[in-house]
């Protein structure tokens, strides 16, 4: 029986848009050393209701700073509305000298719950942890670097990170891609099958309302042994590996 483990969570967000689709407004902003500016803005449209509204602001190490407005109306079956702000200092664009080759969203493998279950066992991990995110989610992107740093240091001890696209890769694949592209990880990435997110989250857990970031701890035989929502801090990640890891 999966156990859900109450850890310190900084801050998430609510359904946004996709299979799991909400209303919000978010901007995060990052600084690095660099000079020049460029600004991009775009509007996509989509056929449902729920509209997310996202700025974002990345300066980038010697390349100067990109600054990309954009607004986009989703569709899904699920309405929600909130606005959040958030601001991280620091580099957005890497995650150390190990990330790797940035992946093509088209290519990743795409996974309902059985089906990552499947993957999790194949992977033989002491500790699995499967961070779900979203194109439109903040506090997911802020905490990347963290998540990519920590696995390159705890591979070796039997962690294992995937991170896991809680949106429809046909209709969301140009967003989630930008995010790939300037947010470089040493972990894999994966889509949730299409039209499967409902289910996904039911699966996981009753209480869960879609909430993003969240975290689902997995055992080497694809058990759940926990869950958490919210930024997680590299304190909060350590605790919940930790029980796996000295068994």
């Amino acid at each position: 029986m999966a156990v859900a483990l109450a850890l310190l969570a900084w801050s998430g967000c609510g359904r946004g848009a996709g299979d799991v689709t909400g209303a919000g407004a978010a901007a995060v902003t990052a600084t690095e050393a660099g000079a020049g500016a460029a600004t991009e803005s775009g509007t996509e449209s989509g056929t449902a209701t729920g509209a997310v509204t996202e700025t974002e602001a990345v300066t980038e190490a010697g390349a100067g700073a990109v600054t990309e407005t954009g607004t986009a109306t989703g569709a899904g079956t699920e309405t929600g509305a909130g606005t959040e702000t958030a601001t991280e200092a620091g580099t957005a664009t890497g995650a150390g000298a190990g990330a790797a080759a940035v992946p093509r969203v088209e290519a990743l493998p795409s996974f309902d719950r059985a089906g990552l279950v499947e993957h999790v066992r194949g992977l033989g991990a002491r500790a699995t942890v499967v961070s779900v995110w979203a194109s439109w989610c903040v506090p997911c992107v802020e905490e990347m670097p963290m998540l990519s740093s920590f696995y390159e240091r705890k591979r070796e001890a039997g962690v294992e990170i995937l991170g896991l696209a809680l949106e429809d890769r046909t209709r969301s694949a140009e967003k989630l891609q930008r995010i790939l592209d300037r947010v470089r990880v040493a972990y894999p990435m994966a889509t949730i099958a299409e039209g499967r997110a409902e289910a996904f989250i039911a699966a996981t857990s009753p209480e869960w309302d879609g909430m993003l970031p969240a975290a689902i701890l997995f055992d080497a035989a694809g058990v759940q042994r926990g869950f958490v929502t919210g930024r997680l801090s590299e304190e909060a990640l350590a605790a919940l590996v930790a029980p796996l890891l000295a068994r």
